[in-house]
């Protein structure tokens, strides 16, 4: 995804701005929606939380590849619907991040995380080159049908995924509770200094 709004960017404006504007829109969201995302992921139902995200970025990457295949998407709207699908990836972290436990054996754990991390990066590297591949040999509206199609291919697994139930003793906590217990939480400095 990264590579094609970028590229209609570039062909559309010829701006360095206007491409820029793309990778805020992109990781903005991140830092505007983190303690909310957080605070989500610890209140909801996971997977059902990740299915809701998932098919958000769904809706605004088809969204993306219709505009482009009709040659309709200007700046303001690839700007928006950017942004969506960064806001979409925002609040879906750290839920999956939280599932990592439930999905692996204990002691499957660390080298879970260990090839979760490996593959991220793997993919950072090796996505922004295949996107350039798709968009130079077919266009940028392929690129966002495939990148459309693998937010399917998650809500498949995540709506296959049974989880185990894991009944609290403690009362539902409400959005706004949680997200003030998360900013007051205690800061381990001598973690912080390691």
């Amino acid at each position: 995804h990264d590579v094609a709004p970028a590229w209609i960017m570039a062909e559309r404006t010829g701006s360095a701005v206007w491409v820029a504007a793309v990778q805020s829109a992109t990781t903005l969201p991140v830092v505007m929606l983190a303690l909310a995302a957080g605070t989500l992921a610890d209140i909801v139902d996971r997977r059902k939380y990740l299915i809701a995200t998932q098919l958000w970025m769904f809706c605004a990457a088809t969204l993306l590849g219709l505009l482009a295949q009709a040659d309709r998407l200007e700046p303001w709207s690839l700007l928006a619907l950017t942004f969506a699908l960064g806001a979409g990836a925002a609040m879906a972290m750290p839920a999956q991040a939280g599932t990592t436990s439930e999905r692996v054996p204990r002691d499957l754990l660390a080298p879970a995380v260990a090839l979760n991390s490996m593959s991220m990066n793997i993919a950072r590297s090796i996505g922004p080159a295949l996107g350039g591949l798709i968009v130079a040999q077919f266009g940028a509206s392929w690129a966002f049908a495939i990148n459309a199609l693998s937010f399917l291919g998650v809500v498949l697994v995540l709506w296959r995924w049974k989880r185990a139930p894991s009944p609290s003793l403690l009362p539902p906590e409400s959005f706004g509770t949680a997200f003030r217990a998360g900013l007051q939480a205690p800061i381990d400095h001598a973690a912080l200094n390691h």
